[in-house]
């Protein structure tokens, strides 16, 4: 639990991150929506819209589990320090 507080204190809303889509298997440039995680079953989700996610002119928050989303590197174009 102490791990996921520590993660969570890095990736904050706005936060640019790597995310899976959710039903594949490949990461995809995102932003944070909600930066505090909840328990779904034994894992924290983290809501995030994807780049180019865009239907009829909303963009969806998607809900994808944490292990399964990291912060895009500086050096990437993700936040800086």
């Amino acid at each position: 639990a102490l791990e996921a507080a520590e993660w969570g204190t890095r990736c904050k809303r706005q936060s640019r991150v790597y995310a899976v889509y959710p039903e594949t298997t490949s990461l995809y440039a995102a932003t944070v929506v909600d930066n505090t995680t909840y328990c779904k079953g034994d894992d924290d989700i983290v809501v995030v819209e994807f780049d180019g996610d865009e239907e009829d002119g909303i963009m969806p928050q998607r809900h994808v589990p944490a292990m399964l989303v990291t912060l895009i590197p500086y050096e990437m174009g993700g936040d800086g320090p």
